[in-house]
């Protein structure tokens, strides 16, 4: 999921995430199409069985340029680089068109867990683009229209002012390379909640069907993933 952008000075920036096959060929490929502008190249290296993730999300991922338009994705330390018991405190922006957002953490051993819509209850911080923020505890399962371009923050243990673990997420083993999916839709993408965590494999099947319904009912969803490098303290 290769992205880019050119600032005012005419610089190409291409970041995103790559597979470990990933060569000098496909720089060469950008680098021509750029002609002769200077690339700065920021994508980051993922190991991992995220391949077919990757490839069912890749169709509704930002284009080039894009920025602004589609649904935006960071941890709130803007690091990528977590260590044991620390939060993992996903923020996303919504686009400029009001949605729902299924956010999803998949990590090397197969496993996925849905951090947002979440059971049980997690915090939830949302600011809109015009507007009084809100901060609640959001569970059960439920989704939730967002507004157009609000930044929603989950499982934050500083604005819950509770115990890291109660407020969301925090890394454990097995460490390694994870990603963070976020899905932005008009309409939501499942009618029925998902478990708290599951296969990779059985979500993948179950979310490739819901894009697939949602791209003929002619709705908006685009996505986003970002790598998250897990270690011991």
């Amino acid at each position: 999921m290769i992205e880019g952008r050119v600032s005012e000075s005419g610089q190409v920036t291409i970041d995103g995430l790559v597979g470990d096959d990933y060569n000098a060929a496909h720089r060469r490929l950008v680098e021509d199409t750029a002609r002769g502008a200077r690339v700065n190249w920021q994508p980051v290296v993922i190991t991992g069985p995220y391949c077919r993730t990757l490839d069912l999300l890749r169709p509704f991922a930002r284009h080039f340029e894009a920025e602004g338009l589609d649904v935006q994705l960071t941890l709130k330390s803007g690091q990528r680089k977590l260590h044991d018991l620390e939060s993992i405190v996903p923020r996303f922006m919504m686009p400029n068109v009001a949605g729902h957002a299924q956010v999803s953490y998949f990590t090397g051993d197969g496993e996925v867990a849905h951090l947002f819509p979440s059971d049980p209850p997690k915090q939830l911080d949302i600011t809109p683009a015009n507007g009084r923020p809100e901060s609640i505890r959001a569970g059960s399962g439920k989704t939730r229209l967002f507004p157009a371009g609000a930044t929603v923050s989950l499982g934050d243990p500083e604005t819950c002012n509770c115990a890291a673990d109660v407020a969301g997420w925090q890394v454990g083993p097995p460490f390694g390379f994870d990603i963070v999916v976020v899905v932005a839709s008009t309409q939501p993408l499942f009618r029925q909640p998902r478990p708290p965590g599951e296969k990779v494999a059985a979500y993948l099947r179950d979310l490739e069907a819901a894009l697939e319904a949602a791209k003929r009912r002619g709705e908006r969803v685009t996505a986003r993933a970002i790598a998250v490098e897990t270690e011991p303290r």
